[in-house]
This record gives C-alpha cells, sequence and structure tokens, in this order.
C-alpha cells in the first residue's frame, strides 16, 4: 500500500508521462506549448488547489510545474535535474 508521500510522488510521476506522450507525439501542441517561452505556466482553477492555483491563487499548481518541466525537457535544456521527472 501506498504512504502519502509515495501517492504523491506516483500521481505526479503518472501526470509528468501522460504530458510528455501527449507533447511529444502531437507537434501542435508541443508547439503551443514551447511558444510559452520561459512564462510562468498556470492551471487557473478555482476548485483545484493541487493542480491547480486554487481559488486563492496560493495552489500547489502543480500541472503548471510539469508543464514547464515538460518544456524545459522539450527545449533541451533541463537545467533542474539529470532525472525526467519533476522535483
Amino acid at each position: 500500500m501506498l504512504d502519502n508521500l509515495n501517492r504523491e510522488e506516483a500521481k505526479v510521476d503518472v501526470m509528468f508521462k501522460c504530458c510528455m506522450a501527449k507533447f511529444t507525439q502531437n507537434e501542435k501542441c508541443k508547439k503551443a506549448l514551447l511558444s510559452t517561452g520561459d512564462a510562468k505556466l498556470q492551471e487557473d482553477s478555482p476548485t483545484d488547489s493541487y493542480w491547480g492555483i486554487g481559488r486563492d491563487g496560493k495552489g500547489r499548481n502543480m500541472l503548471g510545474v510539469i508543464l514547464m518541466k515538460v518544456r524545459d525537457e522539450l527545449k533541451g535544456n533541463d537545467k533542474t535535474s539529470t532525472d525526467s521527472k519533476p522535483k
């Protein structure tokens, strides 16, 4: 059984892999993501403070973090780590 920490790591890892698959297999989506340059990406969900920024704008924004990591991987300039998942 997964404890809370391992469960969180697992769901972030799955989302990262899904996003990598999406943006490496769909050229239109890849171009759209790369066109954001170095902008901070946010999932503007007022009801989700884990994947998005939540109602108060202070959520964890894990989807935004993952999308920025995917963008860095696609640009080939991942400076934060040598593995392929967000920290």
